[in-house]
């Protein structure tokens, strides 16, 4: 090689052209061949020089942590954001990652290969490097969760400075034990042009220390051909150093154990070809006086072909880009890279940079050179001793007599289940929005990890807390979906009302289809404490996730619920309760049939051969129709109603993954030609969406959707304002028979108008004491008694 740095420089440069190809052109470059218009990809050329700043960025830090990491002989997971996806698999080609299975060769034939892959972020084929979504607090979220109670688990985190400076959640790590947990490196990559790169050496210093780190700055930009490696290598040194030294039992650990993080200004080559090429573009014509006795390096070759080209007035931005693009070609000096079949140079090593530059190529002891491969074991969902659920069950006999909160039974289950559990098998994930609820209440008493100082918060915390608490709740999120990746059980509790479930479901639905065959993940379990209209249509928006929602109609149904969520794999399950106090329905053994079907008609609430059904999705949907049932019964005794109801969807349909309602089904529980009115805790589009895909006719089916998002209303005011109470369902339902012919107009005016008159009390007793009418909070179901 040239002046750049020798075999090492070589990998990158092979690392670059990968990235290059995958990033701008459709296939490689034939020896010789120029560049033209046809190569390139349509990309914008500022997002395409942002994106491989980023990744030129990133693949200069891999290779220093595959060497270093070869020298000590381990091999750490890498975990960086999705958006690198080019640099990750350019770099696992290039240093001989891939993992069985994959038949990408290490060739230009390979290269060509990852350019047509269809660029879905979810892969970086290396089961070394983890690529992770930032909107889920990004690589530090994921790798928090996955070192929870691992000690023994080394993981560098490669953070863009886009990202650490907007999406990453630094106070993590306060949450994390250094004798405990495993080991997490942040390595920050401080690019130009960067909000982090305008700060001073102190403000940078300054911030992370506040943080909650001993930050370091890595120089990497001298003009030394060695002189980066060897900075680099000495702050990874540094940094293992300081970890270890921080989980030395015999030395007593300082109250705030700072962690070691790396800020590190990588050689910028990109952005030096970029300004060199701008500067050209109206420089004049260099003085041919070269030295014969000087070879230029790669860098002066490529400007010296680009100095006599001068951008003219008509030139597109797609020239633009084929200049600045054949200057970045250049640098990569792709005829040095291949032989003459086409495989990389080096390939016959399969040696890592610094192991090749060590040895001679006839040394023997090349071929038993060590690879850097992936060493994470294949994890499955650990199995957990989950309790029995009779001891929570409430008494259910008569139905609808006993009132309870509907997630009273969950949270003494759940507080059970933690107690109970092996060390570090599972743990509870709690949304700082759970603030004022029974969940909340119950494990207000229950200690919170936290490793710094004084308390966050009113709640306990303790070093020895295995509940996890964090202000950012996508951060939360994250890190649970770190956490269950390493094959333990977790539940999510109180998910923010504002939280966007795409990413979520978009990051689990990646981490299955990575998962090495015959191998289970734990499902990623959800309970949503308040019922919010928009949460549950993001949840069932997603179609391809392999998503169930569960709406459990009393508290017996949501004990059965969750423990069908811990005992199922490969599925993300929501709970999706209001609580609040409602009327129990089922024993235990009717909730669990209840649960597994999905869809069921309730026989002590119904006709055989109904005039119209009435239809219930959850806790609060499910008092409200029979109670409307009720109300028709004594008003208009001749209408005979069916009481069906739905106690889960997918977004393929009712009933669950492993067990949806058919068609057929669906037809024989509601009928094909009797009205149906739906009490619904979503959005109406995402439950019509449900119903087009079965092919019923839409005119047959009124949904009243709701939402119970906590505000100043009470329970009846906000329904009444959503015409999803008990009293709009009566008088739609009165509507409906009338229209048929089943009661007479007079009767259905006579119910509409009770029905006004009771809405007139709800309201003025609101208004005055805040809170429901009694008449409502002390309703039981009187017809079967």
């Amino acid at each position: 090689m040239d002046t750049n740095g020798g075999m090492t420089m070589r990998y990158r440069q092979a690392a670059y052209y990968t990235v290059l190809a995958q990033r701008a052109l459709w296939r490689t470059l034939p020896a010789g061949q120029p560049l033209q218009p046809s190569d390139i990809k349509q990309l914008y050329s500022d997002e395409l020089r942002a994106a491989l700043a980023a990744d030129f960025a990133l693949s200069f830090s891999l290779a220093q942590i595959a060497e270093y990491a070869q020298s000590g002989g381990a091999a750490p997971l890498i975990i960086t954001d999705r958006e690198r996806w080019a640099a990750a698999r350019a770099h696992a080609l290039v240093y001989d990652m891939v993992q069985p299975g994959c038949d990408i060769a290490r060739s230009q034939a390979g290269i060509d290969a990852l350019c047509t892959l269809t660029h879905d972020p979810q892969t970086s084929l290396s089961d070394a490097i983890h690529l992770c979504d930032a909107r889920l607090g990004g690589a530090l979220a994921q790798a928090s969760g996955r070192v929870l109670g691992q000690p023994e688990q080394m993981i560098y985190c490669l953070i863009d400075s886009v990202v650490a400076q907007d999406d990453t959640p630094w106070h993590l790590a306060k949450l994390l034990s250094p004798a405990t947990d495993g080991t997490i490196i942040p390595i920050i990559q401080l690019r130009p042009r960067t909000l982090l790169a305008t700060l001073s050496t102190y403000e940078l210093l300054a911030l992370f220390i506040g943080y909650g780190y001993e930050p370091r700055i890595v120089d990497c930009t001298t003009a030394g051909p060695r002189q980066p490696d060897a900075n680099y290598t000495a702050a990874l040194a540094w940094a293992t150093e300081c970890t270890a030294a921080l989980r030395q039992p015999a030395q007593p650990r300082p109250h705030k154990a700072r962690r070691p993080l790396l800020l590190v200004c990588t050689p910028e080559q990109l952005e030096t070809l970029l300004a060199e090429h701008e500067a050209q573009e109206n420089a004049p014509t260099p003085a041919e006086h070269d030295n014969g006795d000087v070879q230029p390096s790669s860098i002066a070759r490529a400007q010296a072909a680009l100095a006599h080209r001068k951008a003219d007035d008509t030139d597109s931005s797609q020239a633009r880009t084929q200049a600045w693009l054949t200057q970045v070609l250049a640098w990569c000096e792709p005829e040095n890279l291949f032989d003459a079949a086409g495989n990389l140079t080096f390939a016959e090593t399969k040696a890592l940079p610094h192991t090749a530059a060590a040895h001679a190529d006839n040394d023997s002891s090349l071929g038993a050179a060590a690879q850097l491969t992936a060493t994470q074991p294949a994890l499955s969902a650990t199995r957990l001793r989950q309790p029995a659920i009779e001891p929570y069950a409430v008494v259910a006999t008569p139905p609808g007599t006993q009132r309870s909160n509907t997630l009273s039974g969950v949270s003494s289950y759940l507080a059970d289940l933690i107690k109970d559990a092996a060390p570090d098998s599972f743990r509870l994930f709690i949304s700082p929005s759970l603030q004022s609820s029974t969940l909340a209440q119950r494990f207000a008493s229950h200690p919170r990890a936290w490793q710094w100082g004084s308390q966050p918060g009113a709640a306990p915390h303790a070093s020895d807390g295995h509940m996890m608490s964090y202000p950012a709740a996508h951060a939360l999120r994250g890190m649970q979906l770190g956490y269950l990746e390493q094959g333990r059980q977790s539940v999510f509790v109180g998910a923010s009302l504002h939280e966007d479930m795409s990413a979520t479901s978009r990051s689990y639905t990646a981490a299955l289809s990575s998962q090495p065959r015959g191998t289970s993940l734990p499902s990623l379990n959800t309970i949503l404490s308040h019922q919010s209209a928009k949460q549950v249509t993001n949840a069932l928006d997603q179609r391809d996730a392999p998503t169930t929602v569960y709406f459990p109609a009393d508290s017996n149904c949501a004990v059965v619920t969750l423990d069908m969520m811990l005992s199922s794999t490969q599925v993300i399950n929501v709970l999706h309760a209001s609580d609040t106090t409602q009327p129990t329905w089922l024993t235990t053994k009717a909730a669990r049939a209840q649960m597994h079907a999905g869809l069921a008609t309730w026989n002590f609430a119904s006709h055989t051969s109904p005039d119209i059904v009435l239809a219930a999705c959850g806790d609060v949907a499910t008092t409200e129709v029979l109670a409307a049932i009720e109300l028709i019964a004594h008003s208009c005794p001749a209408a005979r109603v069916r009481c069906v109801n739905i106690s889960s969807l997918t977004p393929r349909g009712f009933g669950t993954l492993a067990q949806p309602v058919s068609r057929r089904t669906l037809a024989r529980t509601v009928t094909t030609t009797k009205p149906v009115i739906i009490a619904y805790p979503g959005e109406e589009r995402s439950l019509a969406a449900t119903l087009f895909a079965y092919g019923v006719d839409g005119r047959q089916f009124a949904i009243h959707s709701f939402g119970l998002a906590p505000c100043g209303d009470t329970l009846m005011t906000s329904l009444i304002s959503q015409q999803a109470s008990r009293y709009d369902l009566a008088i739609a339902a009165a509507t409906c028979l009338s229209a048929t012919g089943v009661i007479s107009p007079d009767d259905a005016q006579r119910l509409a108008g009770h029905c006004h008159a009771a809405i007139e009390q709800c309201l003025a007793h609101a208004r005055e004491h805040h809170t429901d009418h009694p008449m409502v909070t002390t309703w039981q179901w009187q017809q079967g008694q």
